[in-house]
């Protein structure tokens, strides 16, 4: 009985903007012998992911498959596939095609900005039908990320700070909201993120 012979398929890494189809993919090959080469393999090379268009951003294991051989026993080692946000590198400006009829989608919904960035946006906040823990009133003045800070997000997004009227709300990296901050975490104060992601700058005032 003649041993059959070690080969490697390899997916190649690849890379592709999110809200794009995925890649045509490509694989490296280990083991080859006797001036063999990928005609020599039965079947046809196919890919298993769980990237799709609509993936959002992240990395996605990609596993080949689909060769046969009566000469090697074949190997299939999986690659990464990497969703990346879409960017532009011109200097034009780009709008929607619904731009002036667009209706925001309800608080803790979400929109892909297509097409365009391909940027998955969440409705945080709505000032129109949040009543004002203050006085009472039905909505609120004012809900907006205006204020002296260099992000509203720390070191690795996983939280997020966000004015309603001169003070701040903390919200998770998902924009859920957590708690208030305290009053001294104000507009005023300008606030920002420490090096260590637990604490406020300027105030001191502890947030984990």
């Amino acid at each position: 009985m003649v041993a059959l012979i070690p080969l490697s398929v390899t997916t190649n890494n690849a890379t592709k903007l999110q809200g794009q189809p995925n890649p045509a993919f490509t694989v490296s090959y280990t083991g080859f012998v006797d001036g063999d080469s990928p005609s020599n393999l039965g079947g046809t090379l196919s890919f298993t992911t769980n990237a799709t268009t609509t993936s959002p951003v992240g990395a996605y294991t990609v596993t080949p498959g689909g060769w046969t051989s009566s000469k090697y026993t074949i190997t299939f080692v999986s690659g990464t596939l990497k969703v990346m946000y879409a960017y532009v590198t011109d200097k034009n400006i780009y709008t929607p095609p619904d731009y002036l009829t667009f209706q925001p989608p309800a608080v803790g919904a979400e929109y892909t900005d297509t097409p365009g960035f391909y940027t998955p946006i969440k409705r945080l906040s709505d000032s129109m039908h949040t009543t004002d823990a203050g006085t009472g009133a039905p909505s609120v003045v004012m809900i907006s990320t205006e204020y002296s800070t260099m992000s509203p997000f720390n070191q690795d997004n996983t939280k997020l700070i966000l004015v309603h009227l001169s003070y701040f709300g903390l919200y998770d990296g998902d924009g859920n909201f957590i708690r208030n901050l305290p009053l001294q975490i104000n507009a005023s104060s300008e606030p920002r993120w420490s090096r260590s992601d637990r604490t406020c700058s300027t105030t001191f005032q502890a947030i984990n």
